[in-house]
């Protein structure tokens, strides 16, 4: 193969081994499912100005991969240099969104392993071993990230139920760096 200019040339059948790999599932997650006002809050350098994204929306992914051979022996070398690696799921830290310095762990659990050999039995046909490592991992979807204000000023008025009339008006100016990030009406997570 290294040889020929092109491997358009209709001899030149499918190298092996080969990895492929798709996605096959892709299901909401309940189980760990937070509500829909969350809203996570990270300060900036600017005091007046924080970033702002809602919740994360869990997900439970499948994955599968597949591993061609032309023989048995390639096949298990190849399994040997994954299979070690999952006891039965492998942890991996993620970036979620690295301007906000979100970062979560996430499992990717081994499911299972089968083989399916197609060989006949004739000389004329090609040998392919596949076996098909079966993987599920947690995934999360985040909305976009929103710049927002911080409430720096706050006025009450305050009125007499009985007469419905006006009393007193109370304004306060806050200092944005010494209350830190304000909440609105949103939950707060830290």
């Amino acid at each position: 193969i290294q040889e020929r200019t092109s491997l358009d040339d209709q001899k030149v059948g499918i190298k092996l081994p080969r990895m492929s790999f798709e996605i096959t599932s892709l299901t909401y997650d309940q189980s760990v499912a937070v509500t829909k006002n969350n809203v996570i809050k990270v300060a900036t350098a600017d005091p007046t100005v924080y970033k702002s994204i809602r919740g994360p929306i869990p997900y439970r992914m499948g994955i599968q991969l597949n591993v061609m051979t032309r023989n048995q022996d390639d096949a298990l070398q190849i399994l040997e240099q994954i299979l070690p690696f999952f006891q039965p799921d492998y942890t991996l830290t993620i970036n979620d969104i690295p301007d906000m310095g979100i970062k979560s762990d996430v499992p990717i659990v081994l499911q299972g392993v089968t083989m399916n050999d197609e060989y006949e039995g004739d000389f004329e046909s090609r040998r392919a071993i596949i076996y098909t490592l079966d993987f599920e991992t947690r995934v999360k979807f985040y909305g976009g990230v929103a710049d927002r204000g911080v409430i720096t000023t706050s006025a009450i008025d305050i009125n007499n139920l009985t007469t419905f009339g006006f009393i007193e008006e109370i304004v306060e100016e806050g200092n944005p760096e010494a209350s830190g990030i304000d909440t609105t009406d949103d939950n707060q997570i830290t």
